[in-house]
């Protein structure tokens, strides 16, 4: 029962002190010469229908360099299969296809619906907010029986 000895004691860290002083270095913080930058526009609704995407005022950013949506995905990248937790020998389940980008409905608020490639990371976030979306909302399941 040695392990006893550690509950409820703080364990020692030893990477804080370059954090709290201000030395920290963080992956944002890295800058590498021609460096892009992505930002999504995400889906507000759990479920909906997509009529439009439009990106026009998007791409016309200067420092824009790419506004993709699902149709720009070549048809063999628009999706990665998921796969579960290892399973025993018996149980056999099929990976499920994860849709990169939104297609034509959206089924989880939060869906990536139109990835932003940009200089800069407020680049990509402004451009994110010139894209409009028409949406027909459609019923969302609560209930999982």
């Amino acid at each position: 029962m040695s392990d006893q000895r550690w509950v409820g004691r703080p364990l020692p860290r030893r990477e804080d002190v370059k954090f709290v002083t201000g030395r920290g270095v963080f992956f944002d913080d890295r800058k590498q010469p021609g460096c892009a930058y992505i930002g999504f526009l995400r889906s507000p609704l759990a479920h909906a229908r997509i009529q439009s995407i439009d990106t026009v005022q998007a791409k016309a950013e200067p420092h824009v360099l790419a506004v993709l949506t699902r149709d720009d995905l070549p048809a063999d990248g628009r999706s990665l299969p998921l796969r579960g937790l290892p399973m025993p020998d018996d149980f056999q389940l099929s990976p499920v296809p994860v849709p990169l980008l939104a297609g034509d409905a959206v089924y989880f608020s939060g869906q990536p619906i139109a990835a932003i490639v940009a200089d800069s990371p407020a680049a990509a976030e402004d451009a994110v907010e010139l894209i409009s979306v028409d949406y027909e909302q459609l019923p969302v399941l609560t209930d999982p029986l």
